[in-house]
């Protein structure tokens, strides 16, 4: 299985998916660029799905079809997109797409590595230093291990518990319950909606300007998103938009939607200026929801300082009260 967490391993797969859409848009046909691609130095499992991509092609599959025979290589995310670039005629612009994605998610955990790395070093050395004296005094190392595996354990198991539970692998329940959960938690919850939303407006310009029915459009759309809640919402429409309603009017009455898209939506319908509305929406959730992340990590790092801080105060303090007060002890 691929997890893709570190910003080499995210550049990397966004280098990829930028030289397809390149020999794409230079009118290469997919298997041949896929071969071509294939010409360069990857990680073994990327090797292997490349591979069995230009098998299925080969055989006659879609590129849809042979992505999906590839997961957890091939995220949800990137098969949506892929679909709708088939569906739209625009896999080249859909495939630069998700190298921006790519791009951007690259930028964000650089940042926040960069932000982390010192508060973690202060966290280990502290776990360290302060049962050091007892290693010293008392020659126990099996108790000085305890108590820095005590102050290290539940570290690494929140933060192991937060990178499987941002993963895409997981399922329907499972994903609306994180999504749920970041909701509540300040700029990550926005941020989280806004890149769903930069994410359905790209998709959704694609199909529209390609042409495709405004309801397989919306269908295709909403699973690039990558937000359950969002295509939960949609599936409500399909019925409403088969009688006749525009979508407009049930974005517009949708609390899923803010106002600022409901309004520039049902402006680009209304005018029909459907694509440039949506490519302005799509620009704005993306810089906002990049900006609101890259803040999350700025105010993670200041919660984990503090909290470094309280910790290395409360240790401090109790080493002083327990010094004074033998201290009393033996003046007395």
């Amino acid at each position: 299985m691929t997890a893709l967490f570190t910003p080499k391993q995210l550049t990397a797969r966004g280098e990829l998916f930028h030289q397809l859409a390149t020999m794409l848009g230079a009118g290469i046909a997919l298997p041949a660029a896929l071969a071509e691609i294939l010409k360069n130095k990857h990680d073994r499992d990327t090797q292997r799905a490349l591979e069995s991509i230009l098998k299925d092609l080969r055989s006659g599959g879609t590129f849809t079809e042979s992505l999906k025979s590839v997961i957890p290589w091939a995220s949800p995310f990137d098969i949506s997109m892929i679909e709708a670039g088939e569906q739209s005629g625009r896999l080249d612009s859909c495939c630069a797409l998700i190298t921006q994605c790519y791009e951007n998610r690259a930028s964000i955990v650089r940042v926040l590595i960069t932000n982390l790395t010192y508060p973690a070093f202060i966290v280990h050395m502290a776990s360290c230093v302060f049962p050091l004296p007892g290693l010293v005094t008392d020659g126990d190392f099996v108790a000085f291990s305890l108590s820095v595996l005590m102050v290290l354990t539940p570290v690494y198991l929140v933060s192991g518990f937060i990178i499987y539970m941002s993963m895409g692998n997981l399922g329907p329940d499972w994903k609306r319950r994180v999504e749920r959960v970041f909701g509540w938690i300040p700029l990550l919850g926005k941020a989280n909606s806004e890149l769903a939303l930069a994410r359905l407006s790209a998709a959704l310009e694609a199909l529209v300007t390609a042409g495709v029915p405004i309801i397989q459009a919306w269908q295709l759309a909403v699973k690039a998103s990558g937000s359950v809640l969002l295509i939960e919402e949609i599936k409500k429409w399909e019925r409403l938009m088969e009688n006749g309603s525009l979508p407009s009017s049930l974005v517009y009455s949708s609390k899923s939607f803010p106002d600022m898209y409901r309004g520039l939506y049902k402006t680009g319908e209304v005018s029909g200026q459907l694509d440039d509305a949506l490519t302005r929406l799509q620009k704005y959730y993306q810089e906002e929801g990049t900006r609101h992340l890259k803040g999350f990590a700025s105010l993670l790092t200041n919660l984990i300082f503090a909290g470094v801080a309280g910790f290395i105060g409360y240790k401090v303090i109790n080493y002083y009260l327990g010094y004074f007060e033998m201290i009393n002890e033996l003046s007395n």
